[in-house]
């Protein structure tokens, strides 16, 4: 795993435990738990077990396979790994809390920002791809096009939106009426919109990385042909 790839895995992991210790700790301040800090201790324990399993789990989903296999095989790996965190972080928060908003959220937002992180991954890969077998690949038939690639992304992006929100909207129907929550829940509505912006952009700008890195070897090629130079690769 290149350095590049490393960072931005491990920093997934750490946006994934503070996200998920900010909500604990403003569900805290709501309602007055006192199991908050032994639950955001098993928060980050479990994204540090996931920094020992991650290069095990690459080892042998990812860098056995073809080059350009792996960027598909690092999506389902690290969303594997996500999948497996979300699912001991609920468990975990039913053992402590047994209430049914906060297993739910433990479970939803590993997910939804794993999503993004596995999706970012597998750009990171598929650049390191291109280099690796700039001189012997084919293009994937199964490989869908760019407008359905980025059909399925938008789609997929609403959807995390309208989910966050509605978890967010029964989070503070199972609250005191008697009290004022129309702040807390306009913030918490902000955090959701800001994140998923935010990781959107970020996948985009990914891609767009990708998609100049191939507009750029076609360039060549052209530029090869129309000078002449049928002894190089084009």
């Amino acid at each position: 795993m290149s350095k590049s790839l490393q960072f931005k895995v491990y920093s997934f992991y750490l946006l994934n435990a503070v996200v998920l210790s900010l909500m604990v700790l403003r569900n805290a301040s709501r309602a007055g738990d006192s199991w908050n800090l032994v639950f955001m201790a098993g928060i980050w324990l479990t994204f540090i077990v996931a920094v020992f399993v991650h290069p095990v789990l690459e080892r042998i989903l990812v860098l056995e396979v073809a080059p350009l296999k792996q960027p598909q095989r690092q999506f389902y790996s690290e969303l594997l790994i996500y999948i497996i965190a979300a699912a001991s972080l609920a468990s975990n928060a039913w053992i402590s809390a047994k209430e049914v908003q906060i297993c739910i959220a433990m479970f939803m937002w590993p997910l939804i920002i794993g999503y993004f992180a596995s999706i970012e991954c597998a750009l990171e890969r598929e650049r390191e791809c291109y280099e690796l077998a700039k001189y012997g690949h084919t293009l994937n038939s199964r490989s869908g096009s760019f407008a359905m690639r980025l059909n399925k992304f938008i789609s997929s992006t609403v959807l995390i939106v309208i989910l966050g929100c509605a978890q967010v909207g029964y989070n503070y129907m199972n609250l005191d009426a008697s009290t004022n929550y129309q702040m807390d829940f306009i913030v918490d509505i902000l955090f959701i919109l800001g994140l998923t912006v935010s990781l959107s952009v970020r996948i985009i700008y990914s891609y767009s990385k990708n998609l100049q890195h191939l507009f750029d070897t076609q360039m060549k090629g052209l530029r090869n042909i129309q000078e002449g130079r049928l002894d190089r690769y084009v």
